[in-house]
């Protein structure tokens, strides 16, 4: 287990890029943002819970972290994800975005192959950017909202 820092954001300056950790990762309770890189190349594994007080998520923040897996909730306040965030995070199965997300950045879920299941349960689906859930493999089915199309592709 490797216990994240205790302020409210991680820097854009890639604060544990390529470090090598592994293991079960628990992020702060009070949150906000984590920049772009953060834990790129890190080999964490299990699921990962982000607070309900993460509001921003940078490039490349979690990408080839190969074994996190199961389902991954965004929380009411997460208002972006960045370019290629979850990037071959491969072991991904159920992704859930509540009210407040409004974009998903390219690339952002690219080469998720597990993913399975999108749920957006906001009145308002998020903007989807190009890419953002591209995999080779299989068919996905996303529960979204009436009430708007998604812009970008599935």
């Amino acid at each position: 287990m490797v216990a994240a820092n205790t302020e409210s954001w991680f820097s854009t300056t890639a604060s544990f890029y390529r470090a090598g950790f592994t293991g079960e990762l628990r992020l702060p309770k009070n949150l906000e943002f984590i920049g772009d890189n953060a834990f790129y190349g890190c080999d964490f594994s299990g699921t990962l819970n982000l607070p309900a007080t993460l509001m921003q998520i940078g490039e490349n923040a979690f990408c080839y972290n190969t074994k996190l897996s199961g389902t991954l909730t965004f929380g009411k306040n997460v208002q972006n994800i960045g370019a290629s965030a979850f990037y071959e995070c491969k072991r991904l199965e159920t992704l859930i975005f509540e009210d407040g997300v409004e974009c998903i950045g390219e690339n952002a879920f690219n080469g998720c192959s597990k993913i399975r299941r999108i749920v957006c349960k906001g009145t308002i689906p998020p903007k989807v950017l190009s890419g953002a859930f591209f995999a080779e493999s299989g068919v996905c089915p996303a529960a979204i909202p009436d009430s708007r199309r998604l812009e970008g592709v599935l």
